[in-house]
């Protein structure tokens, strides 16, 4: 049976979770933060992708901090109505919160693993509706955009789509379920990407 002091800990694995998460965006190595920062004509796409990625980690991070503090609360909250901790203490006691702190954590992880890659492909697609410092959103994404970032964020196009004209087209219906695009941006995206 879980105990008053097991909730504390179990808010506290969740809160280590959504520091690791948090924190990823700004614990990047050198090479990654040059890569990150190095100036592109009209459309930065490692930038784009590092801040699509950064935002979908925070999001992640600040909800699982969330129920850390909601779990922590509602331990509080039965500590000051006196509601005591089971009276078992000792090593066991104190393996059994380590380990319900740990399972906590890795379940925060889980989902974000689970769900990261979904939610970046939506965050991409949002992107890929607005132009180069522009904060009018078109009514149909830039294919070319979609390529580029999806590739950045390791989606990869097919043998076939890296060799056909149609290539940026058929690698965004593929990868975004998206069938319609701004006129005239897709045409040598593959070839761009490639060099």
């Amino acid at each position: 049976m879980i105990c008053l002091t097991d909730l504390f800990t179990i808010g506290l694995g969740c809160e280590l979770a959504a520091a690791y998460l948090l924190a990823r965006g700004l614990l990047v190595s050198t090479p990654e933060l040059v890569r990150r920062s190095t100036g592109f004509y009209d459309f930065s796409a490692p930038a784009a992708a590092a801040q699509a990625s950064d935002r979908v980690d925070a999001r992640t991070g600040l909800f699982a901090f969330a129920v850390g503090f909601l779990i922590q609360g509602v331990a509080y909250v039965l500590a000051a109505a006196g509601v005591s901790s089971s009276s078992t203490c000792g090593a066991a006691a104190g393996v059994v919160a380590g380990s319900l702190a740990l399972a906590a954590a890795a379940f925060v992880i889980a989902i974000w693993s689970a769900t990261r890659e979904e939610q970046l492909k939506r965050l991409v697609l949002e992107i890929a509706h607005y132009g180069t410092g522009s904060p009018t959103r078109h009514e149909l994404p830039s294919a070319r955009r979609l390529l580029l970032m999806g590739q950045e964020i390791g989606l990869r196009p097919t043998r076939d789509e890296a060799t056909r004209p149609d290539g940026t087209r058929r690698y965004a219906e593929r990868v975004f379920n998206v069938t319609e695009f701004r006129p005239g941006d897709e045409l040598d995206a593959l070839a761009d990407a490639q060099h």
